[in-house]
């Protein structure tokens, strides 16, 4: 019953919310694209609808990411050192410079769904199109990955921390 508890208590935690969904856009989109692809090389209908749809959702799921990372933003503050901290701004300025790619891909995705169902003769057209902003997105997101991931971890840090707000500031 303890571990049931501590389990509860973690999925409470907004920093840890951030941490189960932030890999959606990333793993999920990444399998999209496979699934999205294959459908259009082989101009397989199901194939592209379903791409297309997990695409869609897959982007989506942004929204919920940004949230969570909202959330969890000051208590990840409170547990870093200094380089961490510039790494989380540096976070926070990719994600939300980039979240709106993924809210365009998520929209593209859903019109191209629509469409596809009621004129199936540009379903290779449309899935295309998708799949490029898709591809697009997911190097968006490994990029604001990639500062997500030496906020806490060390190991990860192989150049130097980005300036910090108040020293961009300075610079200017």
């Amino acid at each position: 019953m303890n571990h049931i508890h501590h389990l509860i208590t973690m999925l409470l935690l907004p920093e840890y919310q951030h941490i189960l969904v932030n890999h959606v856009p990333l793993t999920g989109l990444g399998v999209a694209v496979i699934v999205l692809a294959v459908g259009v090389v082989f101009r397989a209908r199901s194939v592209v609808l379903t791409g297309l749809l997990v695409v869609a959702l897959t982007t989506g799921s942004i929204a919920l990411v940004t949230y969570t990372g909202d959330r969890a933003a000051d208590r990840v503050q409170s547990m870093t050192d200094k380089d961490g901290e510039a790494w989380l701004h540096r976070h926070e300025a990719l994600a939300d410079r980039w979240s709106k790619l993924y809210y365009a891909t998520a929209a593209l995705a859903l019109i191209a769904l629509i469409v596809t169902l009621a004129a199936p003769k540009i379903q290779t057209f449309a899935g295309f199109l998708v799949l490029v902003l898709a591809v697009a997105s997911l190097g968006a997101g490994f990029y604001i990955a990639e500062a997500g991931g030496q906020i806490r971890h060390r190991e990860f840090r192989v150049a130097p921390p980005p300036p910090t707000p108040a020293e961009s500031d300075h610079a200017v």
